[in-house]
């Protein structure tokens, strides 16, 4: 099966070189010189497991390769997979400008019998928008082309994408006729292990994926806001944690208590959904709330801090262990790192940061601030008033306390992702302050 990917970003080239590793011969197309140039060199700008070594296997097999123009490779496709970034511009509107504007290409240049499709997440209605968008664009070229389009939504983890590609929950397809379905249907099961194949119309398989995004973020806000509770009575979510899910129709995922989701899906999906209720007329005052609840957690731990030192942190300095949205990523986008870095930075403080992947994209975020960025987590302590874990790394979990101790000014521990033991800590003489823990508790 020849494929042609559009959009070498996240989606795009874990697809890409997913395919690429299932057999298919890809065209993946990248219209970024910059990035194109890396590619070309086996280097990608994206921290996921596995997908570099996949990328590099796939240029080594032959079976993948990257260009500059889609014109240069509509010929070899019998697939075309759009994966173009559709982020959140005013008022939560997704931009699809990239979308449109490929499709404007397609219109004008797609051959007969291609399937197209759609692995952006968009709006519901989008799917049959972009059909529109290629139909016109061929009639107003003079041509009449018999394709098909299908909307095939990703639900990639980040940190465990690969994974999650080659071996999905299930895959969803939404067609307006068995055709269209039939085709994708076929190209999944003959790459994977007998894949769930849900086949649905493209409008509910755009929901589904909002949806998704949905009740996961509103799972992280729910807990947090036990979380808030736990802290106030003195009880410790972790054990409130424990028994609920236990609870087969609650399970444990996402009801890990923290600092607040970022990355991204759930800030930009959240607020597309929003705004797409809006539209219609329609309130949604729990989508509201998530949002609300995850904004205000984002500055749990600097109110835990302005209680202990004060509004004005002049002369102290703050470390912090973890910038990226979530382990396993080097993904900055929404990450809750920032709104507290920001905060403590307005307040006076000095900040001393490190993290194992998010550096470099850390750096340009940060530019501008007084923040520094340690070359490991021990150096980042140095002289710190007080150590902030806003990041779930493994690295972090175990960390020689004893070392802490010795460089730190004082051994105070805001734990923002749960990672440590309070036991340990106390046996440490180190004070922990967690996120979820009442004071009683401790």
């Amino acid at each position: 099966m020849d494929i042609v990917v559009v959009g070498a970003g996240y989606v795009g080239l874990v697809a890409a070189a997913s395919f690429a590793s299932l057999g298919c011969r890809v065209y993946c197309v990248e219209n970024n010189e910059n990035k194109l140039k890396q590619l070309e060199t086996d280097t990608i700008d994206i921290y996921e497991d596995g997908l570099q070594e996949l990328i590099q296997q796939g240029i080594r097999d032959g079976r993948l390769s990257f260009h500059p123009k889609l014109s240069d490779v509509l010929q070899s496709a019998q697939m075309i997979f759009l994966c173009l970034p559709t982020p959140s511009v005013k008022h939560g509107i997704a931009d699809l400008s990239s979308l449109l504007h490929v499709c404007e290409e397609l219109g004008a240049a797609i051959e007969q019998d291609t399937l197209v499709v759609v692995k952006s997440t968009v709006p519901a209605g989008t799917t049959a928008r972009l059909e529109r968008v290629i139909r016109d664009a061929a009639a107003r070229h003079g041509r009449q082309v018999d394709f098909d389009i299908a909307m095939n939504p990703e639900f990639l983890r980040q940190g465990c994408a690969v994974q999650d590609f080659l071996h999905p929950h299930s895959v969803v397809i939404g067609a307006r006729d068995n055709r269209a379905a039939d085709r994708l249907a076929r190209l999944y099961a003959s790459c994977l292990h007998n894949p769930v194949i849900q086949i649905m119309s493209p409008v509910e398989a755009e929901m589904a994926k909002y949806a998704s995004n949905y009740l996961l973020a509103s799972r992280v806000s729910i807990i947090n806001e036990l979380a808030n509770l736990c802290e106030a009575v003195g009880a410790d979510i972790a054990s409130v944690r424990n028994v609920v899910g236990l609870d087969p129709n609650i399970g444990n995922g996402f009801l890990n208590a923290g600092i607040g989701y970022g990355g991204s899906c759930f800030p930009k999906d959240i607020e597309a959904l929003i705004k797409t209720a809006n539209t219609y007329g329609l309130d949604v005052p729990i989508m509201r709330a998530v949002q609300s609840v995850n904004d205000r957690q984002k500055q749990r731990l600097v109110a835990h801090i302005i209680r202990r030192f004060g509004n004005d942190l002049a002369g102290y300095r703050f470390a912090v262990w973890g910038l990226a949205f979530k382990p396993g990523t080097d993904d900055m986008r929404e990450a809750p790192s920032l709104d507290v870095i920001h905060a403590l930075s307005a307040l006076g403080a000095s900040i001393s940061a490190y993290d194992p992947a998010a550096r470099r994209k850390a750096q340009m975020l940060l530019e501008g601030t007084s923040v520094e960025m340690a070359a490991d987590k021990y150096e980042a302590v140095l002289h710190a008033d007080a150590l902030l874990i806003l990041t779930e790394w493994e690295e972090f979990y175990e960390p020689d306390l004893a070392q802490l101790k010795e460089r730190m000014r004082q051994p105070l521990i805001y734990d923002g992702r749960r990672v440590l033991k309070n036991a340990q800590c106390r046996t440490s003489r180190v004070e922990l302050i967690q996120i979820g823990a009442g004071r009683d508790h401790d």
